[in-house]
């Protein structure tokens, strides 16, 4: 799951730097929080590695999926504030749908890979 996830941070960070250089500079902002969630993902096994020292063996897997669901939680915050920044209600319907949509299945994806009893 670490190559899937780096491949979805790289295509995201490349989507926005084409947004950005189409001058459509807001539109590739927004599309970034989506790349938190895999980001997470791959800063989890470091900090579950890290934490893991000092708890029970337990630990690691509930660390890994809490910080990955901490990812999911704030990428979305942050797509709360750029969809307040949409003028048009259906817009801002839109973004939640796809992007929050996009982010909920990547975190159950995620979950379920490394919980090994979900």
């Amino acid at each position: 799951m670490t190559a899937e996830c780096a491949a979805i941070i790289v295509i995201i960070l490349l989507t926005a730097g084409v947004m950005a250089r189409g001058g459509k500079g807001a539109l590739g902002l927004a599309v970034l929080p989506m790349a938190l969630t895999p980001a997470f993902y791959l800063i989890s096994n470091f900090a579950a590695n890290t934490i893991n020292r000092w708890q029970e063996p337990d630990i690691y897997l509930v660390t890994r999926a809490a910080i990955v669901v901490l990812g999911s939680l704030l990428a979305c915050l942050i797509m709360g504030f750029f969809a307040s920044k949409l003028r048009s209600k259906t817009a801002r319907k839109v973004y939640f749908v796809l992007c929050g949509g996009f982010n909920l299945a990547l975190t159950v994806i995620i979950l379920v890979k490394i919980l090994p009893w979900a």
